[in-house]
């Protein structure tokens, strides 16, 4: 299935692409379609791939249980630390709705920020921001734990919750 221009232009970064640099990720990436409960990818696979979340919401499920432990919106980025360090995935990622996405491949990736393909250098700081943003999210929470009055050793709950998070967050 082909992939809409309008929808490659509502993902954060490629607002700003030329028709000639959209013509070139339609032919980059592949569509993934989901329906609520189908698996985008498993804990344990080896899948350096990156997905462009479009439409529809995914469950992080946590690495010990069946327990979704995050949840992702359209219009973020799924997967990418398969991407840039070719590790094998750490968590599971199920459909909770309908889905779209994009998959990139790190080949196709790669091969595109040696060419200097603008769409490629879009996504790399969309990547960037999404890291970036998680890691100033959790920077905050952990500095609301350590000031807390009585330190983060007496607030395990919250501490797991976090470890939780971190986990959702950080890897995949």
């Amino acid at each position: 299935m082909s992939i809409d221009p309008a929808d490659a232009r509502a993902f954060p970064g490629f607002a700003q692409l030329d028709d000639r640099s959209i013509d070139d990720l339609r032919t980059r990436m592949r569509s993934v379609r989901l329906r609520p409960g189908e698996t985008l990818f498993h804990r344990g696979e080896q899948d350096a791939s990156l997905y462009l979340l479009f439409r529809g919401e995914v469950d992080i499920i946590e690495t010990d249980g069946e327990r979704a432990v995050a949840t992702r919106r359209a219009r973020t980025v799924i997967g990418e630390l398969g991407l840039l360090l070719d590790v094998p995935r750490t968590a599971t990622v199920v459909a909770a709705t309908d889905v779209l996405c994009w998959e990139i491949t790190q080949q196709a990736f790669s091969a595109a920020i040696d060419r200097g393909e603008p769409w490629a250098a879009r996504l790399a700081l969309a990547v960037a921001t999404e890291l970036a943003a998680r890691f100033v999210d959790v920077r905050g929470e952990l500095t609301r734990l350590d000031t807390t009055t009585n330190g983060p050793a007496h607030r395990p709950a919250e501490l797991e919750q976090l470890r939780n998070r971190l986990l959702a967050e950080w890897a995949f």
